[in-house]
């Protein structure tokens, strides 16, 4: 008996799971995810480093070349021969607005604020 006492309250909590909402929490992640690769995939074209090895022996170098190379980014001068090659700016769209549909009827608040913490 208290075996199915258990599962009776596990099926219960289980279905307590807002499927919708965790869906669009996953998209909103997964997105996240993209868009972080892409970004350092352009940095590290940017540094003419590879992605997926440091630096170590000079890092007063990195973080020069770094500030130079975040410059270029938010001046928009990157140079032309920087491609996204997997961006495809009408999936991000579609996928972009499903997310929010899905948020918006599983009533998930797309603006989240954050607050400053003091220093």
């Amino acid at each position: 008996m208290t075996k199915l006492q258990s599962l009776s309250s596990e099926i219960a909590r289980l279905k307590a799971f807002n499927l919708d909402q965790l869906n669009a929490l996953m998209l909103e992640v997964m997105e996240q995810a993209r868009h972080d690769d892409v970004c350092m995939r352009v940095l590290a074209k940017l540094l003419a480093v590879e992605s997926t090895k440091g630096n170590q022996n000079q890092p007063g170098t990195l973080q020069t070349t770094f500030g130079e190379a975040m410059q270029k980014v938010h001046s928009n001068t990157v140079p032309q021969s920087v491609e996204m090659v997997d961006f495809d700016p009408i999936a991000a769209a579609e996928e972009t607005a499903a997310r929010e549909r899905a948020a918006k009827a599983a009533g998930i608040p797309m603006e989240i604020t954050v607050q400053e913490e003091p220093r």
